[in-house]
């Protein structure tokens, strides 16, 4: 394929800047190899280029392009991002359930702080599970199994006790073991002194 340009003034210079010629011209013929950017790079050079079936079989195939942990990282971040979809609406539920008297948008953004949250824990465990300091088990999939158990929680809490809020009797429950912790702390403190 060729450019043709015609009635026009073509400008030369050195790549420095120092000087230059320019010539008019009544028709120029370029070929668009030399007019046309040079493509992209080829896809796949880093593991969050490549689709999932290719992650898969990087894995399997132990690619030398891309690093294996990093693989695995990939590929496990992407399961438990997918899962995630599943539990949202288990959480968005009891967050959107409130009485006359509470404002909905402290709730609104509680659950935007949680998602937050969330996504920043498994972007730093997927980052340590490439670099090898964890497993990909501990660094995506307990947060995945809090986030999941949690929001599973609060959902039940919310069908079955229609006349509670779910939150106020998710942080009872936090602040009863809390009690219990620090009696119990307590009680261990007394024992020693007296012994």
């Amino acid at each position: 394929m060729t450019l043709i340009l015609r009635d026009g003034i073509r400008l030369d210079s050195k790549p420095d800047g120092t000087s230059g010629k320019a010539i008019e011209f009544k028709e120029s013929k370029l070929p668009l190899e030399v007019v046309a950017p040079e493509p992209f790079r080829a896809r796949g050079d880093n593991e969050s280029e490549l689709s999932f079936w290719e992650l898969i079989r990087a894995y399997k195939e132990r690619w030398p392009n891309v690093g294996h942990d990093d693989v695995w990282a990939e590929l496990n971040y992407r399961i438990a991002r997918t899962l995630t979809v599943l539990f949202l609406p288990l959480l968005a539920i009891p967050m959107g359930l409130t009485s006359r008297r509470q404002p909905t948008s402290i709730r609104i953004v509680a659950g935007i702080a949680i998602l937050i949250i969330y996504n920043q824990i498994l972007q730093f465990g997927q980052n340590m599970a490439e670099n090898g300091r964890m497993s990909a088990f501990a660094g995506i999939w307990i947060p995945f199994l809090v986030f999941a158990l949690g929001s599973t929680y609060l959902f039940y809490v919310a069908n079955s006790r229609l006349n509670q809020d779910p939150l106020a009797v998710v942080f009872g429950s936090i602040e009863a073991v809390w009690k219990w912790l620090k009696l119990r702390t307590l009680s261990l403190v007394r024992r020693r002194r007296t012994a």
